[in-house]
């Protein structure tokens, strides 16, 4: 017998239906969109963006949740796993330390206010999954990095619409992170590409190939010299350096 619904408190219900699963809050009367099985479904971690691995269009059978881990099952077979109590990646505003930007397996990022949680903007542009966030050390400019291989600039001023669009070269971009002066951005692809750019309009000054590196995490060490200036590197296997760089 299928279980399409699922009660995790008196004020949390878990809905299955139109492949979609989605959550009911009683406190705040509102429903939200947990997980898409109409779209494309692989693992976010060890897949990311990999078309030819997963499933899609996978309709639904039976929904449990619990322990924050909702389990999903398909028609013919299908296990999807997923973590529900924190977002794959957020960071706060540096101006006013209380607006939250949050992104995760969606393809809309979300502005919300920490304070009260509140959601001040919906952020629509990317066509997948976000992984990465970073703030302008101004408190206005941000980006979000996403499975569709692009990174797009944002002015919480205007957020109906990005502000540019920058384009990896071959995979996800996995982590983004400004300099401590604001002068410059280091953009990170799942494998292999840091892309660098001049943080006053986005143009690249270089880009790094760390060849056969997967699951690249980037930071920048926070010196106001550019010619002082080190990109540091972490992968899934827990090697780690750095890189100087210098600008021209």
């Amino acid at each position: 017998m299928p279980t399409l619904v699922w009660s995790t408190s008196k004020h949390d219900v878990y809905m299955a239906g139109n492949f979609k699963i989605i959550h009911w809050s009683g406190l705040s009367s509102k429903m939200t969109d947990v997980l898409d099985t109409a779209e494309h479904v692989t693992s976010s971690e060890d897949y990311p963006g990999n078309y030819e691995i997963g499933f899609h269009q996978s309709q639904i059978n039976t929904v449990s949740v619990r322990f924050n881990l909702l389990i999903v099952g398909g028609n013919f077979g299908q296990l999807i796993c997923k973590r529900i109590d924190r977002p794959d990646h957020s960071s706060l505003n540096p101006r006013d330390q209380q607006t939250l930007l949050v992104v995760g397996d969606n393809a809309k990022g979300r502005l919300v206010n920490c304070i009260d949680g509140e959601a001040i903007a919906t952020l629509s542009g990317h066509s997948d999954m976000l992984y990465a966030s970073a703030w302008h050390p101004d408190g206005y400019k941000f980006a979000t990095g996403s499975v569709d291989k692009t990174c797009r600039i944002w002015d919480i001023r205007k957020t109906s619409e990005s502000m540019d669009v920058l384009k990896g070269n071959a995979e996800a971009i996995r982590s983004l992170c400004f300099t401590a002066d604001g002068q410059y951005m280091a953009m990170g692809e799942t494998v292999d590409f840091v892309h660098i750019y001049d943080a006053s309009r986005f143009e690249k000054k270089q880009v790094v190939d760390f060849f056969r590196t997967e699951s690249l995490f980037i930071g920048v060490t926070p010196h106001t010299n550019p010619n002082n200036t080190h990109l540091l590197w972490y992968n899934r296997r827990r090697n780690f350096g750095s890189y100087e760089y210098y600008y021209y």
